[in-house]
């Protein structure tokens, strides 16, 4: 790939790829994207977390940005044009139903998040696991002690909390149930999520694209995880960290030589934009 690729778009994972190990932006990123949006080059957010646990990032950065969160169910518009959702693409209520009752039997904690808010089991043997998510991504729970609440109701996720190895137990448990009627999947060592069926980062970004008049050559991804693969791959420019999971790196025509704590990302830009 030469630097005169016609790079239109940036789109961004943040945890382990913009933001650092202390969920900071390096200073290095910063300018480097500013500079991209001096130049007319969108810039997109592409998240598993709740699009307001994304507007703090969104805000240190400095820049206008579109959100890609939920892992692809939900596209906003930048706050220049009103950040309003431009597609919702939720889990279907059936299956979110089932995956609560699951939850509760198993007590197992889980995430459900609907209209931009979370609810989880106000079990206090769980909280611990809410804890850990809510220190990760500032998400703040409404816990609730019944969830018959919730019937009928499509999520824009899903998501259990539990122990690595746990997690690992019920990937090989629901993966076969469920692997046909949503997409699942891993993203840290506690987390398993479900989304809508056919719903990933990389199809939210290719629908972006379309909406915003461009092609996939247009568009330059860079990612650390597993569920950046669909990301990069809807990017006529993918770009791994350096700290990438193989799949990742796999998915990618170039890998850093920085990792996110050393702007990673800022170095990615200059390699191809600048």
């Amino acid at each position: 790939m030469r630097q005169e690729a016609d790079i239109r778009l940036v789109a961004l994972d943040l945890d382990g790829t913009l933001l650092n190990g202390r969920k900071e932006i390096p200073q290095a990123n910063i300018e480097a994207l500013r500079e991209c949006e001096r130049r007319g080059i969108r810039i997109v957010l592409a998240s598993g977390r709740m699009t307001p646990s994304m507007e703090r990032p969104a805000d240190a950065l400095g820049a206008d940005t579109f959100l890609i969160s939920y892992n692809g169910a939900v596209i906003c518009a930048s706050r220049a044009d009103g950040r309003g959702r431009l597609e919702h693409r939720p889990l279907p209520a059936e299956t979110a139903a089932e995956l609560i009752r699951f939850g509760l039997a198993r007590r197992y904690m889980f995430n459900f998040y609907h209209e931009d808010r979370l609810y989880g089991p106000s079990a206090s043997d769980l909280r611990r696991f809410a804890d850990i998510y809510s220190s990760r991504t500032g998400a703040a729970y409404e816990f609730l002690d019944d969830f018959s609440r919730m019937d009928g109701i499509s999520p824009s996720k899903f998501l259990y909390v539990t122990e690595p190895d746990e997690r690992e137990c019920l990937v090989k448990e629901l993966l076969p149930i469920y692997g046909g009627r949503c997409t699942i999947v891993r993203t840290d060592p506690e987390y398993l999520e479900f989304l809508g069926p056919g719903v990933d980062k990389g199809t939210a970004l290719a629908r972006l694209l379309g909406i915003l008049g461009l092609r996939k050559e247009h568009a330059m991804a860079i990612g650390d995880g597993d569920n950046d693969v669909p990301l990069l791959s809807a990017a006529g420019t993918p770009v791994a960290m350096a700290n990438a999971s193989p799949p990742c790196k796999a998915a990618a025509i170039w890998i850093t030589g920085r990792d996110n704590d050393e702007g990673g990302v800022a170095e990615a830009l200059e390699r191809f934009l600048f």
